[in-house]
This record gives structure tokens, sequence and C-alpha cells, in this order.
């Protein structure tokens, strides 16, 4: 079973800040609360929302929703032996997390070459997707 967790940016006085936490609707708009029976979290931009997918990058960073990897796939390859480079981010699909990038590649499939690079929302200058 994993862990159910997600993070979103609030904004402090001074900038963007990301918080960790549980994620529930208080009227409007969403919050993230640190504590799963106290509801007293913290107002988050919905458009950041992202689910920790339950899986760790190759240093043992935890892996959410729109963070951009660098990852070696070999699902494209015929013989399986020799990977490729890509880039991609994380992203919720149809049968669970995938890495988006030209293609859809499981994020289970790639785990033991999966870095954690930045995220779409703090590093848009990182490519989403392709060979790099």
């Amino acid at each position: 079973m994993r862990e159910i967790l997600f993070r979103g940016k609030t904004f402090t006085k001074e900038d963007y800040e990301w918080i960790y936490g549980y994620l529930y609707k208080e009227k409007e708009v969403l919050c993230i609360s640190d504590d799963i029976y106290e509801i007293k979290g913290q107002v988050i931009l919905k458009d950041t929302v992202g689910q920790f997918t339950g899986l760790l990058d190759k240093n043992g960073v935890k892996i959410f929703e729109g963070d951009i990897v660098k990852f070696t796939d070999y699902t494209n390859n015929e013989n399986g032996c020799e990977g490729f480079d890509n880039i991609g981010a994380v992203e919720y699909g149809e049968f669970g997390f995938d890495i988006t990038n030209r293609n859809y590649v499981d994020l289970d499939d790639t785990l033991c070459t999966v870095e954690i690079i930045g995220n779409i929302y703090d590093n848009p200058e990182l490519p989403e997707g392709g060979t790099k």
C-alpha cells in the first residue's frame, strides 16, 4: 500500500512555497494539512497540486505528479539491452503514473534510472519530453 500524500504551492509573504500533506477542500478552495485528523491547513494553488506516486527516484527522493525526470528508456529498444536517455514529466494516466515524452512510459519500468531534475511549475525552461 502506498502512502497517500500531496504537494502544492502556497503563497507566503515573499514567494510561493511548496507544502506537503493531506489534501482537502474547504468551501471553494483546496488546502493541504500536515495532520490527517486536523483540518487546519494552508490554502494552495489548485493548478500546482500533485500526488505522490508511491515511488522514489534513484536518490531516494519522493516522485510526485508534475516532476520532470531524467531516465533511461529501454521500452523502445528491440533487444532491451541498450537504453536511450530521455526527459519527461510525471503524470497520472489511465492505468497509473506515467512519464510523458513523445510516448508514454510506465514509471515502474524505469525506476532504476529515474532522477528528478525539476518540476513543471518551477522549471518551465526544462523540456517536458523528448529525447535528450
